[in-house]
């Protein structure tokens, strides 16, 4: 009985860190997925000619750029 309960808790608990596993993301990921989507909000402002909205998306786009070199 006491056998039976630790292999299935131990079962439990082998699915849950695969599961968990599948769905993690890395810092590099998500500043690479960030790094994409700021390129092409910086290119919709170039298209708009939105001057202000351009500086502010270089800068935070720089800084993501910036910080993914900065994992190596």
């Amino acid at each position: 009985m006491l056998k039976t309960l630790v292999i299935k808790f131990f079962v439990y608990i082998c699915l849950i860190l695969i599961f968990k596993t599948d769905r993690m993301e890395t810092q590099r990921t998500t500043l690479s997925k960030e790094i994409k989507s700021l390129e092409e909000q910086l290119q919709g402002a170039v298209l708009n000619a939105d001057a202000f909205e351009q500086i502010a998306i270089y800068r935070r786009l720089e800084i993501a750029k910036s910080t993914l070199l900065n994992l190596d």
